[in-house]
């Protein structure tokens, strides 16, 4: 399993050096400051796991299973969903059926 993590500047007290990195402290985890919001941006472009989101996004995860890859867009998605604290237990369902 692996875990990526991608931090977005979304509110006046996001920043870069107020990020508790600890919270995701494990191996298997890499995060990734993104403050220009590449990423969130082009996940609302493409509109990846079909959220809905038009502008940008931003606390929300997506789950891939092990034979996922990246092609135009990465696929296929095993779970998403927005905000991810709201979606604890969903994603923990989704990730134990994809290990």
């Amino acid at each position: 399993m692996r875990v990526y993590a991608v931090w977005l500047n979304q509110r006046s007290t996001d920043a870069r050096d107020t990020i508790d990195a600890s919270i995701l402290d494990d191996p298997r985890v890499t995060q990734w400051w993104d403050g220009e919001a590449v990423i969130g941006t082009w996940l609302a472009d493409v509109d990846l796991g079909r959220l809905g989101y038009s502008g940008i996004v931003y606390d929300t995860y997506y789950v891939f299973g092990p034979d996922a890859a990246w092609a135009d867009v990465p696929g296929p998605i095993a779970g998403a969903g927005v905000p991810v604290i709201s979606y604890g237990e969903e994603l923990l369902a989704e990730i134990r059926s994809q290990l």
